[in-house]
């Protein structure tokens, strides 16, 4: 216990000198000029917002992408017609 109270004289011996005020105007000054924590926490989630919907938009690019190369296409009318049809019977079966 008699470290910290001889820490803390210390302390306040240093911070109540005579040059104090002026020091610690100049670190509120620079607090100041910093932006606070907030700004720090909502650029920090605007970043990632951003980075999600750039992923997602292209991971669905490219899902929509690869599925469509991958999908079958539907067969033209000459190659499948309609058994109604009277062309049925001239394609083929």
């Amino acid at each position: 216990m008699a470290e910290i109270d001889q820490w803390l004289a210390e302390a306040t011996q240093l911070t109540a000198g005579p040059g104090a005020p002026a020091l610690l105007a100049s670190i509120e000054h620079e607090l100041s000029k910093a932006p606070s924590p907030r700004a720090y926490s909502s650029r920090r989630d605007a970043r990632r917002m951003m980075a999600c919907a750039g992923m997602a938009a292209l991971l669905s690019f490219t899902g929509a992408g690869v599925t469509g190369a991958f999908a079958k296409s539907p067969p033209t009318w000459l190659a499948t017609p309609s058994a109604s049809s009277p062309y049925a019977l001239l394609v083929g079966q």
